[in-house]
């Protein structure tokens, strides 16, 4: 592998990226700057920025309260103070498979942003062709959006489905590909027992004092299953795609997700669904050394190294069990399988 380019994006701190369908542009979401940016790929690989560049200053969010920090915008907005929602922060992008839309979901706004795209030029960024608000987190939760974090296309692109990290659910959405609108797909559903979380007594304010928060998303290449990862719970929750869009769980419901803080989801082909743990099962893990390192390098308490699970998937009913095959590395957050061809 050889670094062929390395541009600068836009903003601060890009958290998802994803190629459109003819794999000649680039899009990121910028997490701490609040933007977004299109990058155009060469034919020999080479990354160049394109010219248009987004800062998503959503409705709802004031832009004066967008200006006062994050201390201040929670006290304008009658939040906790530290609350992470005091303006914008694109954390998840999807590319439509007819190539004509992309999507961006806000962690910050909760926000669903649709683009087009026109053919042979950059997105106009200057005006959205839809926004929409994601649902609003129920009274007895302790955050006022849902938290809207990664979003997939189903196969086809009738749905688009949204992960959200601050209210432990999952969305569906019906993707209208004529003009780039999305209608909801019946209510959110939960990806955590509730009564596992009514049993986490609450704790003052600060970022991560959640018992959890969603993270993965993937949807099954046969377009029948959709998958969550929680962080907290360290679980996969498991949903059957219906026809209409909404979400069913599995019988299985969920399974742990062999290891703890399930960060990344990801399928490899139709029968395998790869699990990023940041940290391992065993408290007591070690750094590399195995079982017999020094016990004077055991690391110490929620630095254990992570591991990659593999479950294999029924495709008739969602269910997922372990295959056999982990790997241990050291804080895995992000994992991503490439096609490849025989040659």
């Amino acid at each position: 592998m050889t670094r062929e380019s390395l541009p600068t994006p836009y903003g601060v701190m890009p958290v998802d990226l994803t190629l459109d369908v003819s794999e000649t542009k680039l899009f990121t979401c910028n997490f701490l700057a609040g933007s977004i940016s299109e990058l155009s790929l060469t034919s020999d690989g080479q990354l160049r920025r394109a010219p248009r560049e987004c800062a998503l200053a959503h409705p709802g969010i004031p832009e004066k309260v967008r200006s006062l920090g994050p201390s201040s915008a929670a006290k304008e907005l009658g939040l906790p103070e530290g609350f992470p929602e005091e303006g914008s922060h694109p954390h998840g992008v999807a590319c439509h498979p007819d190539g004509k839309w992309v999507v961006f979901c806000d962690l910050g706004t909760s926000n669903l942003t649709v683009f087009s795209l026109p053919l042979g030029a950059a997105f106009d960024s200057s005006e959205p062709d839809f926004v929409l608000r994601a649902h609003v987190a129920p009274d007895n939760n302790r955050h006022y959006l849902a938290g809207t974090r990664l979003i997939r296309f189903s196969p086809n692109g009738q749905f688009l489905f949204s992960v959200n990290e601050l209210d432990h659910t999952i969305s569906s959405y019906r993707f209208d590909a004529a003009q780039g609108t999305l209608i909801p797909c019946g209510p959110p559903c939960m990806t955590v027992p509730q009564d596992w979380l009514d049993g986490i007594p609450p704790r003052p304010y600060m970022y991560n004092a959640q018992p959890n928060y969603n993270a993965g998303l993937a949807v099954s290449p046969d377009g029948r299953h959709v998958y969550t990862s929680a962080r907290g719970h360290d679980s996969v929750a498991g949903f059957l795609i219906q026809a209409d869009g909404t979400l069913v769980p599995t019988i299985q419901q969920r399974v742990g997700s062999g290891g703890r803080t399930p960060w990344s989801i990801t399928f490899i082909n139709n029968d395998y669904l790869l699990v990023a743990n940041q940290n391992a099962d065993d408290p007591t893990a070690r750094q590399p050394g195995g079982q017999h390192a020094d016990p004077e390098r055991l690391a110490p308490a929620g630095r254990e190294p992570g591991n990659l699970t593999v479950f294999q998937r029924d495709s008739a009913t969602g269910a997922l069990r372990p295959s056999g095959a982990l790997w241990e590395a050291p804080h895995i957050l992000s994992t991503q399988t490439a096609r490849h061809s025989k040659r």
